[in-house]
């Protein structure tokens, strides 16, 4: 699956007459190669370049990890007491890339530090943006990645069942969203981001009927909305994933989802 991801991303690269794609936000990495790292300071990065092999840069003690996620082309890793930059810049000259070239970086999330970096490996550069055309593929979901969405659902309904029947009168918000967390963590699953639980008379889930597809997106990265004060618990609290289920005999599933893998 990643090897298609590569080769249609690259096609869109060729066809746009760009010399290569610098990937440096570690969830595109991620999409890209399988690898998932979280460099913190030290450069991680991705290069895309049509009829070349592509490479992946990231420092040394990630480069076992990177093996064994399945990335098989070549990994260039590297100490802090390197500079990476030359590495790259002669990585690029070994596969063609001349001194005037055209780049697609991630315009939304790439540091002008690292822009500056790239500038300084060529004599004439010129930026363009690689943001919709990554999004673009993204938002088109093979079977595997279908079959995640609809896991996601199922861990969505276990997630809210589990909140619905802990509420009890004097429960604090905190010791809720400590219940649902520890359950969830024994199923085992995670959250992809922290727990929210809120007690309120409005909440950002009114009720299952105007449950929005975005709505569902906030489910499912980990934040959970309980309504107390209504008469019917029922209603409010209806396992969410099924009506995502839903979602997926749409024309384009992925794009009423408004999310990507």
């Amino acid at each position: 699956m990643v090897q298609h991801r590569l080769e249609r991303f690259a096609e869109w690269v060729g066809r746009e007459h760009i010399d290569f794609a610098f990937l440096s936000d570690p969830k595109n990495v991620f999409y890209f190669t399988g690898f998932k790292c979280d460099p913190h300071e030290r450069l991680l990065g991705l290069f895309i370049i049509p009829g070349k092999t592509p490479f992946l840069v990231c420092p040394n003690m990630e480069v076992t990890r990177a093996e064994e996620a399945g990335w098989t082309s070549e990994i260039i890793g590297y100490d802090d007491d390197q500079n990476p930059w030359h590495l790259i810049q002669k990585a690029l000259a070994g596969r063609g890339i001349s001194r005037k070239v055209t780049v697609a970086i991630e315009t939304e999330t790439l540091s002008f530090a690292k822009v500056e970096q790239l500038r300084a490996l060529f004599d004439d550069v010129r930026f363009v943006s690689s943001d919709e055309a990554i999004l673009a593929q993204r938002l088109i979901k093979g079977p595997e990645e279908l079959e995640h969405l609809k896991k996601a659902a199922e861990l969505a309904d276990f997630a809210v069942n589990i909140g619905k029947n802990a509420i009890k009168k004097g429960k604090t918000e905190l010791a809720l969203v400590a219940e649902i967390e520890y359950e969830v963590k024994k199923a085992p699953c995670r959250t992809a981001h922290q727990m929210i639980g809120k007690f309120a008379k409005v909440t950002s889930f009114c009720s299952i009927s105007a449950l929005s597809s975005m709505a569902i997106v906030r489910i499912l990265r980990g934040r959970l909305s309980i309504n107390t004060q209504a008469k019917n618990k029922k209603q409010y609290m209806k396992p969410y994933g099924k009506q995502m289920k839903q979602l997926f005999k749409a024309q384009n599933p992925a794009c009423a989802l408004g999310m990507s893998t």
